[in-house]
């Protein structure tokens, strides 16, 4: 009501610190999401892996509030200087060309990916203009919505979509264990630990000088070591093949 009446008498209010930081949670939880929502559908459309992990949820739009928080801040110097309607238009456009470029960077044959840096960064620059463009008709009330939904609506809804992600992945492998079969007594336990992407030299198990495995060398020590241990691939994929039916490239 305080800010109504100054816009009012012509004394509005200057952009804020605070103000800089809701709009960089609102366009920073907005992108994360809709990242983590084009790799959901690409697992489900093209048949493949289902990205959604309950971290991915919550990371990936924390990643994309600290990168803008980090453009607010250098931003914040100049946009305080300016008219609350002018900083809100700077201000979307800064955020918005870096939350557009997150999107049209994500890697997909079938959407941005044949498309060079350069025109994805005019691309995203353009989008964020005709963005404010259209925000700068209502302003007001586009900062007032920034505001309640940014807590209240955003941050809640990436709180409950991790618990949710979360939970169902945990109730789904426990339905997954149960079902299956019980082993037979002759078989043997055995457990593979898979380093991906681990030098031998770079272990302490094999002579590194550095500690970097030493709960792998004090269980070695009861165990067997195999010094020649080659990989049949410098894929992850057929490797993990060679791994469980000890067959070779061409066989798999």
């Amino acid at each position: 009501m305080k800010e109504i009446k100054q816009i009012i008498n012509g004394d509005e209010p200057r952009f804020k610190p605070w103000d800089m930081l809701y709009f960089v949670i609102w366009f920073g939880v907005l992108s994360g999401l809709a990242e983590v929502a084009f790799f959901q559908m690409k697992g489900l459309v093209g048949g493949g892996i289902v990205y959604l992990r309950c971290n991915t949820v919550w990371m990936t739009p924390a990643v994309n509030v600290v990168i803008l928080g980090i453009l607010g801040l250098a931003a914040l110097p100049v946009v305080v200087r300016l008219s609350r309607p002018m900083a809100l238009r700077v201000t979307c456009v800064i955020l918005g060309s870096v939350s557009f470029l997150s999107i049209l960077c994500l890697e997909s044959r079938r959407t941005f990916s044949r498309i060079h840096f350069i025109p994805k960064v005019i691309m995203a620059i353009a989008l964020a203009i005709v963005l404010q463009r259209l925000i700068g008709r209502w302003a007001h009330g586009f900062e007032r919505f920034v505001r309640r939904t940014t807590m209240i609506g955003l941050v809640l809804l990436v709180l409950v979509l991790t618990v949710a992600v979360g939970g169902w992945r945990h109730f789904q492998e426990r339905e997954i264990i149960a079902d299956l079969p019980d082993p037979p007594e002759s078989v043997p336990n055995v457990l593979l630990i898979v380093l991906d992407t681990v030098r031998a030299e770079s272990m302490s198990l094999y002579g590194y000088e550095r500690q970097t495995t030493p709960f792998l060398k004090s269980f070695a020590e009861e165990g067997v070591v195999f010094q020649q241990a080659i990989a049949t691939s410098s894929w992850t994929l057929p490797s993990h093949a060679s791994f469980f039916t000890g067959r070779f490239l061409h066989e798999t």
